[in-house]
């Protein structure tokens, strides 16, 4: 592959910048998780995206909240400058933001699970997150698949 051609591909971070951000990440709300909840983070970058996920979430499912945002070059308001750096930063600024509410708030969310665009500190941004309690959900679905819902011919008893 061309020099030209791996300019145009998403890559992630490089392992050592990745491990800084987790830490950084972790020494900011590390001390905000709940016995028994991790986060992890993930992010990328190329010449016209930037990426950047985080999720706190539980071994036993009881909680997940994911929040996602990223930087298109297309985005980008007319006059000012693309720099795929600057906008890694700039994802990270908005997660950062978003999870500063989401803590202050006693962890009452309101977020939507489809991609929205904010402007946030001059710069074009999307986002979305969710929250929410797999284990909750499945065991709705279970129940759901065997007795039946209110939109369904069968009675609910």
């Amino acid at each position: 592959m061309s020099e030209d051609e791996s300019q145009h591909h998403a890559t992630s971070i490089p392992a050592v910048e990745l491990a800084k951000l987790r830490d950084a990440v972790s020494a900011r709300y590390g001390l905000k998780l709940r016995p028994g909840e991790a986060m992890t983070i993930d992010a990328s970058r190329a010449p016209d995206t930037a990426w950047a996920r985080i999720e706190i979430s539980t071994i036993d499912d009881s909680f997940d909240l994911v929040v996602e945002c990223a930087a298109l070059k297309s985005d980008v308001l007319d006059g000012d400058t693309w720099s795929e750096t600057a906008a890694l930063t700039d994802v990270l600024d908005l997660l950062d933001a978003q999870l500063d509410e989401f803590f202050e708030n006693e962890r009452l969310a309101h977020f939507h699970d489809d991609w929205r665009l904010y402007e946030f500190e001059g710069t074009q941004l999307r986002f979305r997150g969710r929250s929410g309690r797999p284990n909750l959900e499945a065991l709705a679905d279970q129940w759901l698949a065997t007795y039946g819902g209110p939109d369904d011919d069968g009675d609910l008893n």
